[in-house]
């Protein structure tokens, strides 16, 4: 999970995770989660501007009384250019 979150550093030059509808299920020390996220991501390579709508999908496992999370999956729902005009 940090070599994924270093690559996106590297990536995108701003991220907004506006973060909505969790989902959380406990099962004693272990946990699922569920979360939409809509936001704005510029491209650093590119400086392109786009909307992202995603889905995560995660695990989570409590070690020492602390919540981390044990894997992320990330689901593309949408991509759409920030500055582009609705169709007609």
């Amino acid at each position: 999970i940090r070599a994924l979150f270093a690559n996106f550093q590297k990536m995108f030059s701003f991220s907004q995770h506006n973060m909505m509808n969790p989902i959380i299920t406990v099962n004693g020390n272990r946990a699922t989660g569920i979360w939409y996220i809509m936001g704005p991501w510029t491209y650093t390579e590119t400086g392109e501007e786009k909307w992202f709508a995603l889905r995560y999908d995660d695990e989570y496992v409590k070690q020492n009384g602390e919540w981390k999370y044990s894997h992320l999956r990330v689901a593309l729902r949408m991509v759409a250019d920030r500055h582009s005009s609705p169709p007609a």
